[in-house]
């Protein structure tokens, strides 16, 4: 074969490359790339997430048979359509001979949460020995959880909680330090002098909170800051 003939196939190889693909008229896509182009859209849209994800995907139904696409094939997300649990992507060609449709699809986000180690009852105080951190998929949490440990211990459980179940924020409280008619020791400092007096308390209280206190000796009703048990930080 002479140059030009060569110089020429050349030309005309990088032109087919750059080319869509050409598709005879009755041909049809395969459901292989239509899922395929729908998985790897959902994968891109979440590879931002801070959570591991699971992608489920439903089939295509093989009778549809659309036009082979001569142009790549592109996903996006309906209107409305989310990137959890039960959704759906839309796959489309902007050939010549345009289509689109939706695969059904499942994405579940899995997170590091805190669960209930064991029956616990209303009022348990949280420690370490009752709670424990587990993978699970949190897409269908819709009372939320919980994904630290640290600020669960000595919290108490304001609700029951089966083995095993997810920890919602909403569960936990502060532990009542205080209980109204308990007998407190009212704390004041003023720079390097400290005073103590003893009270009685007219609310229950957690800790941080503010509660009205009266002063054993005066009478006096004031307001202070729950300390610690049976400890109330008042301005004097």
């Amino acid at each position: 074969m002479n140059r030009p003939a060569i110089a020429l196939l050349a030309a005309l190889s990088i032109v087919i490359a750059a080319s869509p693909r050409i598709v005879a008229a009755d041909a049809v896509e395969a459901p292989g790339n239509i899922l395929a182009t729908a998985r790897v859209f959902l994968e891109e849209q979440l590879a931002a997430q801070d959570a591991r994800t699971e992608l489920r995907l439903g089939g295509v139904d093989t009778r549809l048979r659309l036009p082979a696409c001569d142009l790549p094939l592109q996903g996006f997300l309906p209107p409305g359509g989310k990137l959890g649990g039960n959704t759906s992507v839309g796959v489309e060609c902007r050939g010549t001979r345009p289509w689109k449709l939706y695969v059904q699809a499942y994405v579940g986000m899995f997170r590091t949460v805190a669960v209930a180690s064991g029956y616990l009852a209303a009022g348990t105080v949280l420690n370490a020995d009752n709670v424990r951190m587990e993978e699970r998929d949190v897409t269908a949490s819709g009372y939320g959880y919980l994904t630290d440990l640290e600020p669960l211990q000595g919290m108490i459980v304001k609700q029951p909680l089966q083995d095993g179940r997810v920890i919602p924020p909403q569960a936990v409280g502060k532990a009542r330090l205080i209980r109204r008619g308990d007998s407190v020791v009212l704390l004041s400092r003023n720079g390097g002098i400290e005073v103590r007096m003893n009270g009685s308390a007219m609310m229950d209280g957690t800790e941080g909170d503010r509660i009205k206190v009266r002063n054993a000796k005066s009478k006096r009703v004031v307001e202070g800051r729950v300390e610690a048990p049976g400890l109330v930080m008042v301005s004097m």
